[in-house]
């Protein structure tokens, strides 16, 4: 799955708000610092509501971009960020795929994604639009 945004942030505020989160997210299941190299372990629900044991791993970690893989005993993920200026605005370039080398497991996290590409995509949206939000209305509360 791929998505481009462009929001009205700097990217500096931009990297800021997501490593924060990443950050956050590392310090509810690990002791571990935020830094590339970084892995930890975390349990998230599968599409039918199980759970699964999953390690993440930080791959990347600059202002330009954000790269980590989840895996876990089937899948192994890869997500980006990757974040380029546009003037004063910063384009977001999001993607997530599979790095697998069972044809079954492709064949069906296609058809998952598929499935769910559209739901994930306004999540997403939804979830840059908050940070773009939030730190509009910071500027504006903090001139």
């Amino acid at each position: 799955m791929t998505l481009a945004l462009e929001v009205k942030v700097p990217r500096e505020e931009l990297f800021k708000l997501i490593s924060d989160s990443i950050k956050y997210d590392m310090s509810l299941h690990s002791k571990k610092r935020f830094e590339e190299g970084a892995m930890y372990n975390k349990t998230l629900n599968n599409y039918k509501g199980k759970p699964r044991a999953v390690t993440i791993s930080i791959t990347a970690l600059s202002e330009e971009c954000i790269e980590f893989f989840t895996a876990s005993k089937k899948l192994k993920i890869k997500t980006n960020y990757s974040l380029d200026v546009q003037g004063s605005t910063t384009q977001i370039n999001y993607s997530e795929s599979l790095i697998n080398n069972g044809w079954l497991e492709k064949l069906n996290y296609n058809i998952m994604s598929f499935i769910y590409q559209k739901r994930n995509k306004k999540k997403l949206l939804h979830q840059f639009r908050s940070m773009e939000n939030y730190y509009l209305d910071t500027i504006k509360k903090n001139p």
